[in-house]
C-alpha cells in the first residue's frame, strides 16, 4: 500500500500485481502530489493531511514523541542556483520558539536531489522542556520540499533511524502518472 497525497485528499491505494515501489524494511511509502514529494515511513506512523503541510506522527497527540511535517511548493527555473546550505540556516532563524542551539548546516547531493538540513534545541513552551527539531530544505528540477522533524532529546537515538530512512528516500520532483504502479513517469509541466 503506497499512501498518495492529493489536491485534496489523504488516500491509501492498493498496488498493481508487479508495481514498482520497494520501501524500507518496515516502512510504507509516502507520495504526495504525484511524486512532488516521496518518502518512507514506520508502518505503524499516522499521516495526517492538513491545508499546509502532510503530517507524520508516531503516535496519536498528545501521546506522540515525534512528528514530521512535510511541505512542497513549485519554483521558476532561475531559482535552482541559489546555494541550500544558507537558505537552511537562512529557515532556522524564523523559528518562533527560544532556541537553545543551533548546529550547523549539513548538506548532500544525490543527483537529482540536492538537500541541506540543520538541527537545532528549541524551548518548547507548551511543554516547559527542551525539543529537538530539524530543518530540511530539499529540491530537484522546480520542486522544493521542506521537512520539519520534531521529537524529544531522550528519543534521539531511536529515532535516528527514522530519520536517516527519511533522508536516504527522499526523492522530489519525481512525478509519478499512475501511483499503484510507480513505474510510468510523467513530466510536470
Amino acid at each position: 500500500m503506497v499512501c498518495v497525497q492529493g489536491k485534496s485528499a489523504m488516500y491509501a491505494v492498493q498496488l498493481n500485481p508487479g508495481h514498482g515501489w520497494k520501501a524500507a524494511p518496515g516502512c510504507r511509502i509516502l507520495v504526495i502530489d504525484g511524486g512532488a514529494v516521496r518518502l518512507d515511513f514506520p508502518v505503524d506512523w499516522t499521516v495526517i493531511s492538513t491545508p499546509k503541510y502532510v503530517v507524520l506522527v508516531d503516535h496519536a497527540p498528545p501521546h506522540n514523541r515525534a512528528l514530521l511535517a512535510v511541505a512542497w511548493r513549485q519554483f521558476p527555473p532561475t531559482a535552482s542556483g541559489i546555494p541550500l546550505t544558507p537558505l537552511v540556516a537562512e529557515a532556522a532563524t524564523a523559528e518562533t520558539r527560544e532556541v537553545i542551539h543551533r548546529g550547523e548546516a549539513v548538506s548532500f547531493i544525490r543527483p537529482p536531489l540536492e538537500a541541506a538540513w540543520i538541527e537545532m534545541r528549541v524551548a518548547e513552551a507548551a511543554h516547559k522542556r527542551e525539543m529537538v527539531t530539524r530543518i530540511c530544505l530539499a529540491r530537484a528540477d522546480c520542486t522544493q520540499a521542506l521537512l520539519i522533524f520534531d521529537f524529544w532529546p531522550e528519543d534521539e537515538l531511536a529515532l535516528y533511524p527514522v530519520w536517516t530512512t527519511f533522508l536516504a528516500t527522499l526523492t522530489v520532483g519525481d512525478y509519478i502518472a499512475d501511483p499503484t504502479t510507480g513505474q510510468r513517469r510523467a513530466q510536470r509541466g
